[in-house]
Formats: C-alpha cells, structure tokens, sequence
C-alpha cells in the first residue's frame, strides 16, 4: 500500500522511522515532508507562499496514496497532538476516500470527527495499517 505520512514536522525523526519500518512490512511512503530549515528548526516564521506550495505538494502526493498516516504525540502539554495543518490534510484524505490511521490514540479536541469519519487508532503498531 502507498502510504502518505503527516503530523507535526518536529517529530520528522520519527517519521523517518516510521518510513523505515513501513517500507519493511512492504508498503512505499508516497509523501515524507522534506522540512524547510526554518521550520524544522522549530521557528514558525514560514512564508504562506512556502506554506501554499508545501500543501500543493501534499495534494499531488496525497492522490498517488492509499492511506493517510497521522503521526501524532504529545506536544506543548497536548496528548496525542493534531494542529492546524494536520488537520487540513487529514480532511483533504478523507475527501478523496483515503483510509486515515492515526498512530497513537485520537486527542481529545478532535476524537469524535475522527471517529466520525471511520480513522483508526493503530496504537504505534503500524502492523495494523491495512485496508
């Protein structure tokens, strides 16, 4: 499966890991975010044409995958964080019918919409993305 992996770009380490385990279990990772410089080194200060072309990007990518992967963990006191961007993109799937997991459990400030629209919890075991 084609997988497409989103969340906050200060855990990029732990989306490379992730990559590397899902490319073992046999599915190809469609959309890694290439961070900008400034924004993985935590300053907020992107341009919006920098933010536009980044979510451009997403779309193309988003239509080659199967599957939305949200890697989601505590940030800025939040459990489970989902922020803005996230956000967006996980309602851009959900338009184009793509299966939305979400690695750990869904916070609390969003559950019900994903419940709502069927994403499933894997719980950091991404032996359960399936389709």
């Amino acid at each position: 499966m084609k997988i497409a992996i989103v969340g906050s770009i200060i855990f990029y380490k732990k989306f490379l890991q992730a990559k590397r385990e899902l490319e073992q279990k046999g599915h190809k990772v469609v959309f890694l975010p290439v961070p900008h410089q400034n924004e993985f080194n935590g300053n907020k200060s992107l341009s919006p044409a920098d933010k536009l072309e980044t979510m451009q990007k997403f779309n193309r990518d988003l239509a080659k995958a199967g599957a939305l992967l949200v890697m989601n963990f505590d940030k800025h006191g939040k459990k489970n964080y989902i922020g803005v961007n996230t956000i967006m993109e996980i309602g851009m799937a959900f338009n184009r019918q793509k299966a939305i997991f979400v690695y750990q459990d869904f916070p609390i400030n969003c559950a019900d919409e994903l419940e709502a629209i069927r994403a499933v919890a894997i719980n950091q075991d991404l032996g359960k993305i399936k389709l």
